[in-house]
């Protein structure tokens, strides 16, 4: 799988701040992240607002193991009974641009220069929503899975979709294939097969999709 190109000039500028989600490892493969993590259900203000650096432009996708392609965000959300979860294509030149940029305790994802990649506790207790919002969203990122996720209520829950699906939602990682598949990264260009095939992990449906 494709891994996304981290700004080296950036970090060693200093210009990521302090408590921002790459300099640090929060999250193991067997279990979710500790409770020390920076996602945070606030929002931080908008692109305009000082304190915030670029980090890197890319696509935000996944590698479907169980589908065996790749998936990117539409910058659209689903249809149907899909419409709590983002749309995806796997066409990556047709994939939504997303800016990552550097704030004060984390990441925001910005759609291009639109709306916000956020997530929001749901009120029905069946969806822990994937949303877009204007306010800017912070969230925290795994360096060893090069992956984003927040804390909501009580768990860490990472952007990417739990494996039988053709979304990106918000899942716990036992829902994450175990080599960190299906879990969602910004590439500058298309993700292709993991190494030891293109379909694996559980085909065992979640509560996520």
């Amino acid at each position: 799988m494709n891994r996304k190109i981290v700004l080296l000039p950036l970090v060693a500028a200093g210009l990521i701040l302090a408590g921002c989600g790459p300099t640090e490892e929060t999250s193991s493969s067997s279990s979710s992240s500790n409770s020390e993590s920076t996602g945070t259900s606030e929002s931080t203000g908008s692109s305009e607002s000082t304190g915030t650096t670029l980090v890197e432009t890319g696509k935000l996708g996944l590698w479907q193991t169980n589908l065996g392609e790749a998936q990117y965000f539409t910058g659209s959300m689903g249809e149907g009974n899909k419409s709590y979860y983002f749309g995806t294509t796997t066409d990556f030149e047709a994939a939504a641009t997303i800016n990552v940029r550097s704030v004060e305790n984390g990441l925001t994802l910005q759609i291009g220069d639109g709306q916000y990649i956020a997530a929001r506790l749901s009120g029905d207790g069946e969806h822990n929503n994937i949303i877009m919002q204007d306010e800017a969203y912070t969230w925290s990122y795994n360096e060893e899975y090069d992956a984003y996720y927040t804390n909501l209520g009580e768990s860490d829950l990472w952007i990417g979709n739990s494996q039988n699906y053709d979304t990106i939602s918000l899942n716990d990682w036992k829902w994450i294939d175990k080599a960190g598949n299906n879990v969602a990264h910004v590439v500058q260009s298309a993700i292709t097969a993991p190494e030891g095939g293109e379909t694996g992990g559980s085909s065992e449906d979640s509560g996520s999709s």
